[in-house]
């Protein structure tokens, strides 16, 4: 495994939507632009391709052709964390090689989806892409999405693996959060994939977010995490209230269709995704327009 240039480290990281134009083509322009709004606001690093990013529908040469085009307009030491997740071992393997080689500086490698494997073959899985990547693995656990959720005894298990470097908690599960935390395994970080949970984990150890709304609001969630890395309880819990119902929102319809629509209502990109997701639907979009100008965001 090669030396890894761009290191991980707590903080907030925000799940990077995927903007594409009129034929259905990543708008590279429009995602460098979003790139630097994030890191401008003090958000950490940025995680590529995964649910937020539609990971689904974004072949290989698309994210390799995302990878360079960040690499090209981001400082040198810009963290991007790429997802290269798949429901079979092989492909995942492949995925986690050719992005790592390609200036990933972790992939990001989630639950295999739909066949739902015992903990014996979650270990293999993960353990098999951990000693084939060339950067760092973060275990991406959103069994929402995958049918699957990891167990605590295989999460703490894989988390002594050397090239494993932590995990994108999406279950919802605080308790499985908080035992995990607890099990304090060295160099071994575990992030909130939960908005309306970040604060929750890292009140208990938790290492920060890779957080889904940073995209509308990256200075917030930023100087919440920071607030909480620092004990600073009151300040954060100020922002924590503030964002909790977007937050919430997010997730009416399907990720990332909530967030896509209210980045497109502020003039951030255009509102589209790939089939066979759509855009929000009529009936959501006064509400969410409601939050967005609570926060002043248009």
């Amino acid at each position: 495994m090669s030396a890894n240039p761009h290191s991980l480290a707590p903080g907030a990281y925000t799940a990077l939507v995927t903007p594409f134009d009129a034929a259905g083509a990543v708008d590279h322009t429009c995602m460098l632009r979003l790139a630097q709004r994030q890191l401008a606001a003090g958000i950490a690093g940025l995680a590529l391709f995964g649910c937020t990013g539609e990971e689904a529908t974004m072949p290989l040469a698309d994210r390799l052709a995302v990878l360079a085009a960040l690499r090209a307009g981001l400082p040198a030491d810009t963290v991007l964390i790429a997802a290269g997740g798949a429901s079979d071992t092989g492909t995942a393997v492949e995925l986690a090689r050719a992005l790592g080689d390609a200036g990933a500086s972790a992939i990001l490698s989630v639950v295999p989806p739909y066949n739902r494997p015992v903990p014996a073959g979650l270990r293999a899985h993960f353990t098999a892409v951990a000693d084939a990547s060339p950067v760092p693995v973060i275990l991406s656990n959103v069994p929402g999405r995958t049918g699957c959720a990891l167990d605590l005894d295989t999460a703490i298990a894989l988390a002594a693996h050397p090239n494993i470097a932590g995990i994108d908690d999406g279950s919802g599960d605080l308790g499985f959060a908080m035992r995990l935390i607890r099990a304090d395994v060295p160099g071994f970080m575990v992030f909130s994939g939960e908005d309306e949970l970040t604060m929750a984990m890292m009140a208990h150890g938790g290492h920060g977010a890779l957080s889904l709304v940073s995209n509308q609001v990256p200075a917030q969630v930023a100087q919440l995490v920071a607030h909480m890395a620092a004990g600073n309880l009151a300040g954060a819990r100020v922002l924590h209230d503030a964002i909790l119902d977007l937050a919430a929102f997010n997730y009416c319809e399907t990720n990332p269709a909530p967030v896509k629509a209210a980045l497109a209502m502020t003039g951030l990109i255009e509102d589209r995704l790939r089939l066979p997701l759509v855009p929000l639907s009529d009936g959501h979009r006064p509400a969410l327009r409601a939050r967005l100008a609570e926060l002043s965001l248009i």
